[in-house]
């Protein structure tokens, strides 16, 4: 009897040592964590997910952070007074089927993956009980992998994209077009992103509290049209062997006096002279792309080229049990 009690001392011991909480052989804690509900529903864990200084939410970036934010929206809306304590195998594989209903794997796998991250943290944090079992069942839920998109824009519609964007006076996507089609680069390395001020990163691009990062920048031309943008890890691309942005090259020439600028973004809207949100060149990218009659399962974002080690790299990216931060 001595024996187990040493042992159930030092587990004790161990536990306070790592949660930060004394915890009697018995297994109830002495006193409760502070700002932890006795009966945790979803909603409590997604604030305590969102609000507690620990949680991995605060390291993220940017872009992951309103990522997540807009899954777990999703999920407390629809769940958040769900008590943890009540939740099962049974009801978890119930929503994730309704989720997944009417061809949305993807949506569906985002939200259990969101939903194991949330268990995790609070049993790592809280030493929750209840969100160690449901860890452990979400990690062992079989979740289909959605298909990796396959949809390719060829050559033949880019051109016609480029066409009709100067058309419509949207040089500037046809523009990006070019440079995205034809150097393998990503949009967010073509039109770059804009983040709030107090995120990582330089930038000299400021407008209404944001910052401009990422993006191509025309001092990233040398005299020898080599462009070499190290955020997109392509190394250095000739540009004089890329027809296609050769071609909007000597268009952008013929209104700057024969030259390309010495400096700044090379994609700039033609509304206000500065880089494209996200939305807004999607949005005109999609408008353009429909006048073309190309089909809507063809995206911006499949512009790109991309080589058959990035093909297999991309299937590999999400295995089905290890996918995401948690």
């Amino acid at each position: 009897m001595e024996r187990d009690k040493a042992q159930l001392q030092e587990v004790a011991a161990k536990l306070a040592a790592k949660y930060g909480i004394t915890v009697r052989i018995d297994g109830e804690p002495s006193t409760p964590y502070p700002n932890v509900p006795r009966t945790l529903t979803l909603r409590d864990l997604i604030e305590l997910y969102r609000d507690d200084a620990r949680s991995p939410y605060h390291g993220l970036k940017h872009n992951s952070r309103a990522s997540y934010k807009a899954i777990i929206g999703l999920i407390e809306r629809e769940h958040g007074a769900q008590p943890i304590a009540d939740l099962n195998a049974a009801i978890l594989q119930e929503w994730y089927e309704k989720w997944k209903a009417g061809n949305k794997a993807a949506m569906a796998r985002a939200k259990m993956v969101m939903l194991r991250g949330l268990f995790n943290f609070g049993f790592a944090t809280f030493a929750d009980e209840h969100c160690a079992r449901l860890f452990g069942i979400v990690s062992s839920m079989s979740i289909e992998v959605p298909k990796a998109r396959t949809q390719q824009l060829t050559r033949e519609q880019a051109n016609l994209i480029r066409m009709k964007a100067h058309e419509k006076e949207r040089d500037s996507i046809a523009l990006a077009q070019a440079f995205q089609t034809e150097c393998g680069l990503l949009q967010k390395d073509v039109i770059g992103e804009w983040l709030p001020v107090g995120e990582p990163g330089i930038s000299d691009v400021i407008s209404n509290g944001l910052k401009w990062v990422r993006g191509i920048r025309w001092e990233e031309i040398d005299e020898n049209l080599i462009l070499d943008h190290q955020p997109s890890g392509k190394g250095k691309i000739e540009l004089k062997k890329a027809p296609m942005v050769m071609e909007e090259l000597e268009r952008v020439k013929a209104k700057n006096g024969g030259k390309l600028p010495n400096s700044g973004p090379i994609v700039v809207s033609e509304w206000d002279d500065l880089p494209w949100t996200a939305p807004e060149f999607r949005r005109w990218w999609r408008l353009i792309a429909d006048a073309c009659g190309i089909p809507k399962t063809i995206r911006s974002a499949d512009s790109r080229i991309r080589s058959a080690n990035e093909k297999t790299e991309a299937k590999m990216k999400f295995p089905n049990k290890s996918e995401g931060p948690f």
